[in-house]
């Protein structure tokens, strides 16, 4: 999913469409959500909150670092 999010969302900035832009941020945006339903259903251990607060920083820090470089065909 970031590797198609970079990709389009660098022509999209490339061309200026942000509608199609934050259209697809909004995609991965929630894409993540998904994911961190996902691994709250199906963490085993004992501390839930503790996990899903790690991995949401580490899906928060690659969309970030994503975004940021898609904006650089600015």
């Amino acid at each position: 999913m970031a590797v198609i999010f970079f990709v389009t969302g660098s022509f999209a900035v490339a061309d200026r469409n942000w509608q199609v832009y934050l259209m697809l941020l909004g995609g991965v945006v929630a894409w993540s959500f998904v994911l961190l339903f996902g691994i709250r259903r199906a963490y085993q251990g004992s501390d839930p909150g503790k996990a899903i607060s790690r991995i949401s920083v580490l899906f928060l820090l690659l969309n970030l670092t994503n975004a940021l470089a898609t904006l650089s065909f600015i």
